[in-house]
């Protein structure tokens, strides 16, 4: 019934990442969305270099320094101006988590936070386009390797080369994750609901992988251009706004929108059905669990005043 619980049967055909693990968007919108740690949040432009960036790219001092100060300047902006859109969608959750919920609303939810990524990759494509410039060939090699490496984490994960089954009981445990996450234990039924639901849910592992795919070819092609253009910062910036609308925003791939978007109206749907099974003590937990996601977004937006 929010952000989080649309992905109760779960699906990563759509994360906001700009590479395979926590780019700056992911980082940023998870910590401060459906897995908050208000420490994590605090020190996000720290942990993304030392988690994702670093181990892709192995900075040399002087870009590890200006990435700190872009992201440092890019975390002070969403604190202000996306933490408080975060805790109102948060204190709608909280008011209809009572209630029975409609697939049509839980998008709704969805959509008001997706509608923040369009200024978030405004103002993070100057970082990108700062660091892509300085980027050498050894670092770019790197990069690839790393996405190989992730590649085969990802398959992993998935149990990508395991038949059906095995790939639903991936899918059935995440989902029952993410919904415990927000109402607590479920019941055996509602756990068989979950894996029914996934079951239903459309998920085509194939198209994930081959998206996914295409926007890391997509990354590399792009800073391969950026590296051997000379046509400076300007150039750099736009090339990297338009590669967070490919990859974060609208996917080139018309087939893959058609299936994004059929999948998040189905798991809107599939997270209203296992909201309406939920008991009055889960629901009640689920409001308890986003009014403290509200509380503490809007004391992270209040720091920045302070």
């Amino acid at each position: 019934m929010i952000p989080c619980t649309a992905k109760i049967i779960n699906q990563l055909t759509a994360r906001f990442t700009l590479g395979s693990k926590h780019w700056v968007l992911g980082i940023l919108v998870s910590l401060s969305a459906c897995s908050l740690v208000v420490t994590g949040y605090n020190q996000a432009p720290s942990l993304l270099i030392f988690t994702w960036v670093n181990p892709h790219f192995d900075l040399s001092a002087e870009q590890d320094k200006q990435l700190r100060l872009d992201l440092q300047a890019l975390h002070k902006w969403h604190r202000q101006q996306q933490l408080p859109i975060y805790a109102d969608i948060f204190q709608k959750m909280a008011t209809l988590a009572p209630k029975e919920l409609t697939g049509p609303q839980i998008c709704a939810l969805v959509d008001e936070l997706k509608d923040t990524l369009s200024p978030l990759s405004q103002q993070l494509s100057p970082a990108i386009a700062r660091l892509a410039i300085k980027l050498s060939p050894e670092q770019l090699q790197r990069l690839e390797k790393q996405f190989v490496k992730d590649n085969k984490d990802y398959r992993k994960e998935w149990k990508f080369d395991a038949d059906s089954a095995d790939q639903l009981e991936v899918q059935t445990d995440k989902g029952i994750e993410n919904a415990e996450r927000l109402y607590g234990r479920l019941d055996s039924k509602q756990k068989a609901l979950v894996k029914q639901l996934a079951k239903e849910s459309q998920f085509d592992l194939s198209k994930s992988w081959n998206e996914r795919l295409r926007r890391q070819q997509d990354i590399m092609t792009t800073l391969e251009r950026i590296t051997k253009s000379q046509q400076g910062l300007s150039f750099a910036q736009q090339e990297s706004l338009a590669l967070l609308e490919r990859s974060v925003l609208h996917s080139p791939d018309e087939s893959y929108r058609s299936y994004a978007d059929m999948r998040q109206t189905i798991n809107c749907e599939a997270a209203a059905q296992l909201h309406k099974t939920t008991s009055t003590a889960q629901r009640e937990a689920a409001v308890k669990t986003l009014k403290t996601y509200e509380a503490d977004v809007r004391a992270l937006a209040k720091a920045a005043a302070s």
